[in-house]
């Protein structure tokens, strides 16, 4: 077995150290832009996220030592996590992300954090302030606010990786699942369906369920059938595909009648 000359285990020991060094100076600005702050007296919300250091600086003094160290602040961003501390969180988060930019799954979780976990710490935190329990209005801002910062905290992502079909499904989940938000959802998995030679078939299903929401029922019956095409008709999906097509075009053909009906009178 041959063993590491001293000086060559020294040299990159002090090359480490160095690194880490670097990203904890980096770190520093973060941690004081990184707040959650409220900007009414009804404690609605803003919050920044912000690396002060850009990424390809970052990456380029690094070197082969970014995703190392990147892995270490997603770490200290999970500790932060589970303390429900949103600063720290925060600052680790954009760290991790500064210093790995194309690790898409910290931008992913990340997000997660944001949309889904902090807005409950807020209005845990202004339940304590304020001896009782914020409105539900102000519960619907805070739940709002920290979803519009996930999806341009993925914004960003996009902007490093904008074919990442996982990012771009993150995002429009969010617009579903957080904010009703079929339109912004449509672009989303349509863009999916654009880059992607065979999109999952759940994409089509969103897609498809998006276009119906939005009264766009041609194009949602377009969808379904070219994913009927794909499936065996003794897929358990076949007949609900099919059912589902059949009453869009029910739908649609009600809609006709009914117009023709309108005329008439």
């Amino acid at each position: 077995m041959s063993k590491i000359p001293a000086a060559d285990f020294l040299k990159k020991a002090c090359v480490l150290i160095l690194c880490a060094a670097a990203a904890w100076l980096a770190s520093l600005p973060l941690g004081r832009i990184a707040g959650l702050q409220n900007e009414t007296a009804k404690g609605s919300l803003q919050i920044r996220l912000d690396s002060s250091l850009g990424s390809g600086m970052l990456v380029g003094l690094l070197g082969g030592y970014g995703a190392l160290l990147s892995d270490f602040a997603w770490i200290s961003a999970y500790l932060a996590w589970e303390r429900k501390d949103s600063p720290k969180c925060l600052a680790a988060i954009d760290l991790a992300v500064a210093l790995d930019p194309e690790m898409s799954q910290f931008w992913i979780q990340g997000a997660r954090m944001i949309a889904y976990d902090m807005p409950h710490w807020k209005i845990a935190q202004l339940n304590k302030i304020n001896g009782a329990a914020p409105s539900e209005e102000v519960k619907n801002a805070v739940h709002r606010r920290l979803t519009l910062e996930a999806l341009r905290f993925l914004d960003r992502a996009l902007k490093i990786m904008p074919d990442d079909q996982d990012i771009i499904a993150e995002k429009g989940q969010m617009y579903l699942n957080r904010l009703d938000d079929y339109a912004h959802a449509a672009e989303c998995y349509g863009k999916i369906m654009k880059i992607s030679k065979d999109p999952p078939v759940f994409v089509r299903r969103i897609y498809a369920g998006c276009l119906e929401k939005l009264g766009r029922d041609a194009e949602s019956i377009a969808v379904l059938e070219d994913l009927l095409k794909i499936l065996e008709k003794d897929e358990p999906l076949y007949p609900i595909i099919t059912k589902q097509i059949s009453s869009l075009k029910e739908k649609q053909k009600a809609a006709g009648l009914g117009g023709k009906s309108l005329e008439g009178n």
